[in-house]
């Protein structure tokens, strides 16, 4: 199992020498020591970094985007793999992933992209042809979370390598093997030495990336704690482009007119998928009281559903927390759960995912982000009333159940969301942008714009001579 840094198209062990051990999440069991980025790391990758991206850029869109399409089949051939590492790892359940087929379709969309990087013209002063020129940034810079690392490698990947920039990825310490060899794929497709670097370690590495003075932006996907000592570490440093992906506590709002059974099945996936480890789960839900009785019992027949157990048995839908620290953060909001409300079902650490009502509305559980297999169900009468109560949070993902297309899009432009799913939950689509308003984060990923941020804006002013005809 490879778990060596990545410089320069080449596996290397860190220049301390210095590893940490990952445990398996099921198990307890230590399953690698990987390697640990330092300074040292840091300054080698971001020269490898600088070398690489000029003449990557030279090499064109086209160029580009064939690499990048090479990457995506590479990715898709080697998904059970992928699979396998990220459920060792992370303990996410092996049955029905899709992550590389996600990953891949994010690759394709930014090779899309890559043969379609246009600037604008103007004609409309006489006597000038005013145009502007869309480049590469440079040397640029991306974090990834542990829930999900083949798909934010992937997108933080071509995003930033698309417009022709080179990247340096930092892979969390509780989910660091997929990396190695999403890097190994990157040389058979093709990509230049340098144009694609990884360092694996904690938090220090990211650091190290975001106060680095030579890296023009770094993206990250996290905690929104993490990710205001990201911004901080920028600002305070060469001011680089920031893009944050952050934290959610998302509503569920399922009105009387609703698919019922439709809208108990998207809680179970939106709340249980990756054993709630995601940040657009709909982990609040508000029912409309006249359907409340009818709701409860479908939500709980869902809920109880899941297979607990050994995250490879194909058999198994929920695993284990991503380690110990994680399991008893979300156990003490589950603590918060029981001792505040009632758990309808779940409620234990070992035990299915937790449906709790009476929960206050400003109590921490119904606040905070849990990042597991929790949800909290209230009641409400009025859409002004549930505008209000979903909006009263400092996330902006949101979710809304009902057949009413004018009530859909009046509810959906008064939530203050930048992402919002109508009779469906937790998508997120290559095609589209995906961006959080408030505190769940700045910038976006995803749509036809999405390489934009990482490319500077160049206006050039040219005086010409128009003659006579």
């Amino acid at each position: 199992m490879n778990t060596k840094l990545f410089i320069n198209n080449e596996f290397v062990p860190s220049a301390s020498g210095e590893t940490f051990t990952l445990k398996s999440p099921f198990t307890g069991e230590a399953v690698a020591e990987v390697y640990e980025a330092g300074s040292e790391d840091v300054e080698a990758a971001v020269k490898a970094a600088e070398a690489a991206w000029p003449a990557w850029e030279a090499l064109g869109g086209p160029g580009r985007a064939a690499c990048l399409r090479k990457l995506a089949q590479l990715v898709l051939e080697h998904g059970e793999e992928l699979n396998r590492l990220e459920t060792l790892a992370m303990g996410k359940p092996a049955a029905g992933s899709m992550d590389a087929i996600i990953s891949a379709g994010t690759i394709e969309h930014a090779a899309n992209l890559a043969e379609g990087v246009t600037g604008i013209t103007s004609l409309i002063r006489p006597g000038m042809l005013n145009i502007t020129l869309k480049q590469p940034l440079g040397v640029v810079a991306g974090v990834i979370p542990w829930n999900v690392s083949t798909i934010q490698f992937c997108t933080k990947l071509c995003s930033g390598i698309a417009p022709g920039n080179a990247i340096i990825i930092k892979s969390s310490e509780k989910s660091s093997l997929c990396a190695p060899l999403l890097c190994e794929l990157c040389i058979k497709a093709g990509i230049p030495a340098g144009v694609v670097q990884h360092l694996s370690g904690r938090g220090s590495v990211g650091a190290m990336l975001a106060s680095h003075p030579r890296i023009k932006k770094i993206g990250f996907t996290g905690s929104t704690r993490t990710g205001r000592l990201i911004l901080k570490a920028a600002a305070e440093s060469n001011l680089k482009r920031v893009q944050l992906e952050l934290g959610g506590k998302s509503p569920q709002i399922v009105f009387e007119d609703a698919d019922l059974e439709a809208a108990a099945a998207g809680s179970r996936l939106s709340v249980g998928w990756n054993s709630g480890q995601i940040c657009i789960a709909n982990a609040r839900c508000y029912i409309h009281e006249s359907v409340y009785d009818k709701f409860i019992p479908l939500l709980l027949k869902e809920y109880g559903t899941y297979q607990l157990g050994d995250p490879s048995d194909l058999k198994t839908t929920m695993g284990p927390m991503a380690d110990e620290l994680q399991a008893n953060a979300v156990q003490g909001f589950m603590d918060i759960g029981n001792k505040e409300g009632k758990a309808l079902i779940g409620g234990k650490k070992e035990g299915l995912a937790q449906v709790t009502y009476g929960i206050a509305h400003d109590s921490a559980l119904n606040k905070n982000e849990v990042f597991g297999p929790v949800v909290v169900v209230h009641k409400f009468k009025t859409e002004t009333e549930v505008l209000e109560l979903a909006n009263d949070t400092e996330f902006g993902l949101y979710g809304v159940w009902t057949k009413d297309v004018s009530r859909a899009i009046r509810v959906s432009k008064g939530l203050q969301a930048g992402s919002i799913g109508v009779n469906t939950t937790s998508i997120i689509l290559p095609e589209m942008p995906f961006s959080g308003f408030k505190t769940s984060g700045m910038g976006g990923e995803g749509g036809p714009r999405s390489l934009d941020s990482w490319m500077e804006e160049k206006t050039l002013y040219m005086k010409i001579d128009e003659g006579k005809l």
